[in-house]
């Protein structure tokens, strides 16, 4: 799967935390978006979860191939980002 060809959602972050992270992410502009609930999000994709704390990958199949605890800081779930796209 090409990074470029994933989605990463954003669900109910706090504001300005987008801003955060593709500043300290190795994200595509545009591969980023938020999100108030994961209805009608289709594709391959990595949910970070601010509800429930948790950062899910997503295949295009819809099924979860990683779930992870998610991170206090920014520069962490973007590590933690990557490695859960690795595994798409």
């Amino acid at each position: 799967v090409k990074s470029h060809s994933v989605r990463i959602v954003l669900i109910q972050s706090p504001a300005g935390f987008q801003q955060d992270l593709e500043r300290v992410g190795d994200f595509e502009s545009g591969m980023i978006s938020t999100a108030s609930d994961i209805k009608g999000i289709a594709g391959p994709r990595i949910l970070v979860d601010f509800v429930t704390s948790t950062i899910t990958a997503l295949n295009a199949s819809d099924e979860t191939v990683h779930t992870a605890p998610l991170p206090k800081n920014a520069e962490e779930i973007s590590a933690a980002i990557a490695t859960a796209v690795s595994r798409l």
